[in-house]
C-alpha cells in the first residue's frame, strides 16, 4: 500500500489500472458483438460567446473592459456505442471538448472529458465505469450543452463550489418508483487533478497548483412531469503534488515601535492532506403554463484547515417560456466563512513592520492565499430559440462585491461590475 508521499504514484497506479479495466471491457465488447451490432451515434456541439464588462478589474480569469470569447465558448463532440444482449445492454462513450484552459490563462485546452463503459442490466440498474462527469449539481451532465439551458452562464457563484466534476472512477445508479414520481439513488468514488489557481496582486500574474483529488458521494433525487429535487453529499481529499497547505497565519510581535516593529502575521501548521465535504439541495420546476423555478444551494465544509475553502453558494433563476422567447431574472451569491473573512481584513489591515526585512506587499500577498468570497450577482438575460436546436443568448449581469472575491483579479470592496454577454449555442 502506498504511503502519503507516495500520493501520486498511488493516483498513477489507480489511474492506469482503471484505464486498463475499462480497455479489457471495451476489447471484451467487440469481441463479444459483431460491428454490425453495435449501434452508434454521435452528437456535436458549440457555443460562441462574448462577454464584456465595464471595469478594467478582471473577473472569471478574461471579463474585462475589453472583452472576451474565452470564457462562454466552447466545442465538442460525443460518440455512444451500445450492444443490447440477453443479460443487457453495454455501451461506450466518448466525448472531447475543446474549452477555455484549466491551468493556464490566455489558451485553450483539448480535452477527453468524458471515456467510459456503461453497463444497465435492466431499466433500474445503470454502472459506469471509466472517466465521467459526477451528478454533483442540476446542470453538471450537460453544463457544456449551453442549448440546453436558459442562462447565458450558469452561475459561477455557485458552480464554482467544486473545482472538478470529472474523475476517473465508478459509479453506481439504482432507479425506483415513489411518491408518484421516480427516484434515483447514484453512488460513485473516483480520483483526477486539477489545478487551484491564485492571482498575486503583487506580483501581477496567476499561478496554477497542481492538486491529486480523490472524490465519493452520494446523490438522491426525485423527478415526475413538472419538478425535480435533488439532494447530495460529496467528500473531497485533495493533496498538492508539490509543497503543503498553510493552515493559517498566525501574528507575531516585533518588540520595536512602528513603523519599525509591530505585528507580523507568519503561515503555521503546514498539512499535507485536506479534506472537504459538500452539502447540495437542487430544485427545477416547472408550473403555471410556461413559468420555471431552479435553485440550488450548496454549503462546503473544511475539516482540517483554518483558511480553506468553506463557503456557502446559491442562486434562483425564474423564467418564462413565450413562444420561442425565455426571458429570465436570476439572483446568485456565495460567502466565505466568518473566520476567514474577519482574518482577510486584519491581515491586510495590518502595516509589515520594517524591522522583519520583507516587502511592504507581504501582508497582502498572505491574504491572496486565503480563499474568500463575498459577492451577489442580479442577471437579466433572455433567450430565443432559432431552431429546436440553436438558441441565442444576451444578458446583462450586475456583480456586487462585498469584501473581496477571489473570482475577481485586482478586486476591491464595494465593487460593483456590469457584464454584458451575447452567446449563439447549438448542438447537432
Amino acid at each position: 500500500m502506498c504511503n502519503a508521499r507516495q500520493s501520486q504514484c498511488c493516483q498513477t497506479h489507480w489511474t492506469l489500472r482503471l484505464w486498463m479495466l475499462s480497455g479489457a471491457l471495451l476489447f471484451w465488447l467487440g469481441s463479444v458483438a459483431p460491428v454490425q451490432a453495435i449501434e452508434w451515434s454521435w452528437s456535436s456541439f458549440a457555443t460562441l460567446g462574448y462577454a464584456v464588462s465595464d471595469h478594467d478589474e478582471t473577473f472569471l480569469r478574461h471579463i474585462d473592459r475589453d472583452g472576451t470569447f474565452m470564457v462562454d465558448s466552447v466545442a465538442g463532440t460525443q460518440i455512444d456505442g451500445h450492444h443490447d444482449a440477453d443479460f443487457g445492454r453495454i455501451g461506450v462513450t466518448f466525448q472531447g471538448v475543446v474549452r477555455n484552459s484549466t491551468d493556464r490563462d490566455h489558451d485553450l485546452e483539448p480535452a477527453l472529458s468524458w471515456a467510459f463503459t456503461s453497463y444497465r442490466p435492466n431499466n433500474d440498474w445503470l454502472f459506469r465505469l471509466g472517466k465521467f462527469r459526477t451528478p454533483v449539481f442540476i446542470f453538471t451532465q450537460n453544463m457544456e450543452i449551453w442549448v440546453t439551458y436558459d442562462q447565458a452562464r450558469l452561475p459561477v457563484e455557485f458552480y464554482s463550489i467544486s473545482p472538478n466534476f470529472d474523475i476517473f472512477g465508478v459509479s453506481t445508479a439504482y432507479n425506483w418508483s415513489a411518491l408518484g414520481g421516480e427516484m434515483t439513488l447514484e453512488g460513485y468514488f473516483g480520483e483526477n487533478v486539477y489545478s487551484w489557481r491564485i492571482f498575486s496582486r503583487a506580483a501581477q500574474r496567476a499561478s496554477y497548483t497542481k492538486q491529486d483529488l480523490d472524490l465519493n458521494g452520494l446523490v438522491l433525487s426525485w423527478r415526475d412531469d413538472a419538478l425535480m429535487l435533488q439532494w447530495g453529499i460529496h467528500r473531497g481529499r485533495s493533496k498538492i503534488q508539490k509543497g503543503q497547505y498553510t493552515d493559517t497565519f498566525e501574528p507575531r510581535t516585533i518588540p520595536a515601535p512602528e513603523p519599525v516593529g509591530g505585528t507580523l502575521y507568519v503561515p503555521v501548521r503546514p498539512i499535507s492532506v485536506i479534506h472537504t465535504t459538500a452539502l447540495t439541495f437542487g430544485l427545477d420546476w416547472r408550473f403555471a403554463d410556461q413559468w420555471r423555478l431552479t435553485s440550488e444551494y450548496g454549503l462546503r465544509i473544511m475539516d482540517d484547515m483554518l483558511i480553506g475553502v468553506s463557503s456557502q453558494g446559491a442562486y434562483a433563476t425564474l423564467a418564462r417560456t413565450i413562444d420561442d422567447w425565455t426571458p429570465y431574472v436570476s439572483v446568485a451569491g456565495l460567502r466565505s466563512s466568518k473566520d476567514n473573512m474577519q482574518l482577510g481584513r486584519m491581515i491586510e489591515a495590518t502595516p509589515v513592520p520594517l524591522a522583519s526585512g520583507l516587502p511592504a506587499t507581504y501582508h497582502q500577498s498572505l491574504v491572496d492565499n486565503i480563499n474568500t468570497w463575498d459577492q451577489t450577482s442580479y442577471m437579466l438575460g433572455v433567450s430565443y430559440a432559432l431552431t429546436p436546436t440553436s438558441r441565442l443568448k444576451a444578458e446583462w449581469m450586475l456583480t456586487h462585491v462585498g469584501q473581496s472575491s477571489r473570482l475577481f483579479d485586482h478586486e476591491y470592496s464595494g465593487m460593483n461590475d456590469n457584464v454584458f454577454s451575447i452567446s449563439y449555442s447549438w448542438v447537432h
